[in-house]
């Protein structure tokens, strides 16, 4: 399987990584990319809200949880995984940007805390890596 272009967005701790993705997406959606977006968190995070019924199968044991509406839908699994296992489930993205992986190998942009990153700025270094990557 042939996987979309990924970008890292990475960082150090409260540098506004989420909220430059947050403003890229419209950007590149409207520059025409289809765009996923895997955010690694390097601690336990909570799977699923408190008090719904999925994390209550959750915390009751179930290897696995998932909720769907028909246009959506949402999987919690107890399972090892990693990002390149996750760009499976984005096939239909031209671009997936990982939020973190600062110490990986893909290309990124990265973030210092203190320094702002225009957004319109990022999609066109975004757009200049994607280019790169299919020159090669």
């Amino acid at each position: 399987m042939k996987y979309p272009d990924v970008i890292a967005i990475s960082g150090e701790k409260n540098s506004g990584k989420t909220t430059l993705i947050e403003a890229l997406l419209p950007i590149l959606t409207a520059r025409g990319y289809r765009v996923a977006v895997i955010k690694h968190d390097g601690h336990a995070f909570e799977p699923d809200v408190p008090g719904t019924d999925t994390r209550r199968f959750y915390d009751a044991g179930a290897v696995g949880t998932a909720v769907f509406d028909g246009e959506k839908f949402m999987m919690v699994k107890r399972q090892s995984v990693d990002e390149r296992q996750l760009f499976e489930a984005f096939e239909d993205a031209d671009l997936i940007l990982i939020e973190g992986l600062k110490n990986s190998d893909y290309p990124k942009l990265y973030l210092t805390a203190g320094d702002w990153m225009d957004s319109a700025e990022a999609a066109d270094q975004i757009e200049e890596i994607v280019h790169t990557l299919h020159e090669r």
